[in-house]
């Protein structure tokens, strides 16, 4: 048997249910909101989807021992908060700032406009805006370790790994010829770095920094590009 409660206060409309005997059981939830509603969604061991919309989301999802739960996010517009990740988490935003913390596994996050801001216990990372800052976080390497793609239309990307992380690592600014090109790679791991007068046979011409180098026998792909901003890599 599950309990089911529904209470309306001065923030909005609040929806939970618990479990009032043990036992196999299962329970979803179907919501149709208005587009610009504002959600906060918590779940102790279940899947999190959400899509359509364009106000701001707080996702707080911490899986339980025997029900593994994922988050996925598709939003229009507005900025998305996650607070907890164990199974990974996949968010799309069509504008706006993405923070996520507590995650493991994987870490999927795009957005059109805006700052991304990870803290990854272990796993991969794909992170991408068209502009803003990204900053990402990885505590541990283990055997969910894998690969990490960081890329800013236009900003800096900051990005800590532990020490002797493994890696192939390549970084990449790009900037435009109507800036003074000072911008730096900055990394507390060895990476030479070199410079190109090529410019783009497309679009806004550009020059290049570039560095790649192989570290601790390079088990995992560790790719970063920018336009116009600076790339800090940070031992931890």
């Amino acid at each position: 048997m599950i309990g089911i409660s529904i209470d309306e206060n001065k923030s909005g409309l609040k929806i939970s249910s618990k479990a009032l005997q043990s036992g196999d059981m299962s329970l979803s939830f179907d919501l149709k909101v208005p587009q610009y509603t504002q959600l906060c969604l918590a779940s102790n061991g279940g899947n999190i989807r959400v899509s359509g919309l364009s106000g701001g989301l707080k996702v707080c999802n911490a899986s339980s021992y025997y029900n593994n739960g994922s988050v996925v996010i598709n939003s229009k517009g507005g900025s998305v908060q996650v607070t907890s990740a164990p199974e990974g988490v996949n968010v799309k935003t069509g504008g706006g700032n993405i923070n996520i913390q507590d995650a493991t596994k994987y870490v999927v996050a795009e957005t059109g406009g805006g700052s991304i801001d990870i803290q990854l216990d272990s796993g991969e990372v794909s992170a991408r805006t068209n502009a803003g800052d990204i900053e990402v976080k990885i505590s541990n390497e283990t055997i969910q370790s894998g690969n990490i793609e960081l890329i800013t239309g236009l900003g800096d990307v900051w990005l800590y790994l532990p020490k002797n992380y493994s890696m192939n690592l390549e970084v990449e600014i790009a900037y435009t010829a109507d800036t003074n090109g000072d911008y730096k790679v900055d990394s507390d791991f060895p990476l030479p770095l070199s410079t190109s007068d090529k410019k783009t046979s497309s679009g806004t011409p550009k020059k290049f920094l570039h560095g790649e180098t192989m570290l601790n026998d390079g088990q995992h792909s560790v790719k970063i590009k920018t336009t116009n901003g600076n790339v800090y890599i940070r031992e931890i």
